[in-house]
């Protein structure tokens, strides 16, 4: 049998690292309008039925945005937040993209998966091979200390 080996990177307790997939582009964007409402300083309360709502827009469409300071000033608004759905900016560029490094991908797999093969052949010949040692150095302490081997 032919002794295989050691490439760079195999460990005997690891496999070869497998090449990452590519991930496909996004088609559509959601991108976030905010439209403010109505803005104060400080705290304290308000009905929402006197906010003056803009046409289309409904209770279920409002977000509240706090922020403060250290100072303990703190600023509310109440904003109209309508998502929009886009397609990503070249997204048939990005696509062929990917194809090709899918096809890249593909192939590496082909080679990744050889290698895990030849990996394999190696670790089971690596285990013999230290198994066969541990045997050699057991036999000669035997000797060593007076005992037989047969």
């Amino acid at each position: 049998m032919n002794k295989i080996k050691k490439k760079s990177g195999w460990s005997l307790y690891s496999p070869p690292f497998k090449p990452g997939k590519p991930t496909p582009p996004v088609k559509d964007l959601s991108i976030f309008q905010d439209t403010k409402i109505k803005s104060y300083w400080g705290t304290g309360s308000m009905k929402l039925s006197d906010l003056e709502l803009p046409e289309g827009c409904s209770y279920g469409d409002l977000v509240v945005e706090t922020s403060g300071d250290d100072d303990g000033e703190h600023y509310t608004s109440i904003l109209w937040r309508v998502e929009k759905i886009v397609q990503t900016p070249d997204y048939e560029k990005k696509l062929k993209k990917y194809e090709k490094d899918l096809s890249n991908w593909e192939e590496k797999m082909k080679l990744h998966n050889q290698e895990v093969k030849e990996w394999k052949e190696w670790v089971k010949q690596e285990k013999e091979s230290q198994l066969e040692s541990q045997l050699n150095h057991a036999k000669q302490l035997l000797e060593k200390h007076g005992r037989k081997v047969t």
